[in-house]
């Protein structure tokens, strides 16, 4: 018999299954990936092939089988519930499966086909993916989401030089050709984008959007403020954040995703002749509207990512003894810019600053490194004074004590008074 027969005649009750709705059926998925991923057997090259079939024909049932789960609307019943909980469950023990297998490759592992180490590192954090996406689907995004274990699992690949080799995932789809980045990046961005916002239907068409387009994105190790805005530590325990202060050393990696503008346009222009752009998933089934929706988040993402890079485009200026005076919400804004300006000295040439409301950062410090505020402030409950920190030809970059930030929302209006004028710019 050829190979293919082979596993076919040792896994006939697995691959005879045709749906995973029902309960049995997931049973059987279950206890094939545990049997073939566990402790206590010789890990060898016979075990991984099965394990890898049985993943491949849980995928491929479970990719027709979600469609009415995703569709449905609202709060999941209790079978939805626990269907999603179950496939959960086995994308869990595939993970743990694909891990054992890597920590025990020497056993398997052939010098001849360096791509099968590449793809089993791949489905391990296909497999993590599916549990993250499914927590999503229940709305359960970023709850126990095993970053120690994807930043493990990309930091192994990068650190043996093949995290950037593309592989076939799944034979019976050979023009997918991922690498373990792009998967990894994958998880990242998903995350990164559902915060809670997104249907279930648009979490699937993001999915395999992002399956896609992450090909075309990279990691770096050395930073640029042209093209970062986004990190994650290798060392820590989250995914994508902001740049931050501390966002730099040997664990951090700097997202450039230069491709994404591109990508946008192509899904728009698509859309404007009615179709609709499915990457590598099942997005094209679902309504167009779902998908303009997610176009329109993943529209703000790219802006926000946009206007980071330009805000870090020119080196900002340090600046020592300078302060400003803030008003922070539409009420305290609006009326500051109603006010008629009082007289004020004029300033010395020298202190003169061009304000851009374009270019604001906040930079959250402790409250004794605050400075005390003038009288002139105090006198006036509408004021915070706040401490300039650096400047570029886009505007200030001003620190803000804990206790006041927590008035400062994201996307608020905040006033800045002209020193010269005594005006207000908001």
């Amino acid at each position: 018999m050829t190979s293919e027969e082979t596993l076919a005649a040792e896994l006939g009750p697995v691959l005879d299954q045709k749906t995973v709705r029902d309960a049995r059926s997931r049973s059987v998925f279950l206890e094939a990936v545990r049997e073939e991923g566990r402790d206590g057997v010789d890990f060898t090259r016979e075990r991984l092939e099965r394990l890898m079939r049985v993943e491949e024909h849980f995928q491929a049932v479970l990719l027709y089988d979600q469609l009415d789960f995703l569709r449905s609307e609202g709060t999941p019943t209790e079978a939805d519930r626990e269907f999603a909980l179950s496939v959960q469950r086995i994308w869990v023990e595939s993970a743990n499966a694909f891990q054992r297998f890597l920590r025990n490759r020497e056993a398997w592992a052939d010098p001849s086909d360096p791509e099968l180490a590449f793809r089993v590192t791949g489905l391990a954090l296909n497999s993590i993916h599916g549990f993250v996406k499914w927590g999503e689907f229940l709305d359960e995004a970023g709850r126990a989401t095993p970053w120690p274990q994807l930043h493990a699992l990309f930091s192994i690949a990068e650190a043996q030089g093949y995290s950037q080799a593309p592989f076939a995932l799944h034979p019976a789809q050979p023009s997918y050709r991922p690498s373990v980045q792009s998967l990894y990046l994958r998880t990242l961005l998903l995350d990164l984008l559902n915060i809670g916002n997104l249907t279930r239907v648009q979490v699937e068409i993001a999915d395999g959007w992002f399956s896609s387009w992450c090909n075309d994105y990279a990691l770096d190790t050395e930073y640029s403020s042209r093209q970062h805005l986004f990190a994650v530590d290798l060392a820590g325990d989250a995914g994508l954040h902001l740049m931050r202060k501390d966002s730099h050393g040997e664990s951090i990696r700097y997202l450039r995703a230069e491709g994404l503008k591109s990508q946008i346009d192509e899904v728009q222009g698509g859309l404007r002749q009615g179709r609709l752009y499915a990457g590598h998933g099942a997005g094209a089934v679902f309504p167009l509207e779902e998908h303009v929706a997610l176009l329109a988040i993943i529209e703000k993402l790219y802006h926000s990512i946009l206007a980071g890079s330009e805000n870090r485009i020119e080196e900002r200026t340090h600046l020592e003894d300078r302060e400003v005076d803030v008003a922070v919400g539409v009420e305290r804004v609006l009326r500051k810019v109603r006010e008629k300006a009082a007289p004020r000295p004029a300033a010395a040439a020298t202190d003169t600053i061009e304000l851009s409301p374009s270019g604001l950062s906040l930079v959250e410090t402790a409250p004794s490194e605050a400075p005390a505020p003038f009288d002139e402030t105090l006198a006036d409950p509408d004021v915070d004074r706040w401490r300039v920190q650096d400047l570029s030809s886009r505007g200030f970059g001003l620190i803000v004590d804990r206790v006041a930030a927590e008035s400062v929302m994201l996307n608020g209006l905040v006033a800045l008074r002209n020193h010269v004028t005594g005006g207000w710019i908001a």
